[in-house]
């Protein structure tokens, strides 16, 4: 073997080398991002026209079987917490398996009828924001929004 060819060899070497940790370093930044964007829960702070300040808290979605008889129903939907209290942020963050248990058990109890007109869906957001409220400590939320809301 040459030297010219030994060359050549280490620079397609060195250029496979580069071109595994470019793969390597785009793998990981996607993961990075598909999991804190995706898969766990946002927390962000807004700021009102008026100067008041609220956090909000985005759970991930959820999919419950409706208490239907008869029927294979469900629900799928996205919800929010809001808050005021910058101290409940990691608490709701500790809590984030019980507040889903919660609302989990919640609607497993609901029929397609319960969610048939906005004063019932009123309700029931009212119902699920006491009860969460129940389990907290270091504060209390202020509202629970719908963000996504799908009856199937």
């Amino acid at each position: 073997m040459s030297q010219e060819q030994k060359k050549g060899s280490k620079k397609r070497w060195l250029w496979i080398g580069l071109l595994v940790v470019l793969i390597l370093l785009l793998t990981a930044g996607q993961t990075y991002f598909i999991t804190t964007r995706f898969l766990s829960h946002q927390t962000e702070t807004v700021r009102t026209p008026n100067g008041q300040e609220f956090r909000k808290f985005t759970l991930e979605p959820f999919t419950v079987n409706l208490a239907d008889l008869n029927f294979r129903r469900y629900i799928r939907l996205t919800i929010v917490l809001e808050y005021q209290d910058k101290r409940l942020s990691k608490e709701l963050e500790e809590k984030r398996h019980r507040i889903r248990d919660t609302i989990i058990n919640f609607l497993w109890t609901k029929k397609v009828s319960d969610f048939a007109s906005a004063g019932k869906v009123d309700s029931i957001r009212e119902q699920l924001l006491e009860k969460i409220n129940q389990s907290l400590i270091t504060g209390k939320l202020t509202g629970l929004y719908f963000e996504d809301l799908i009856i199937q």
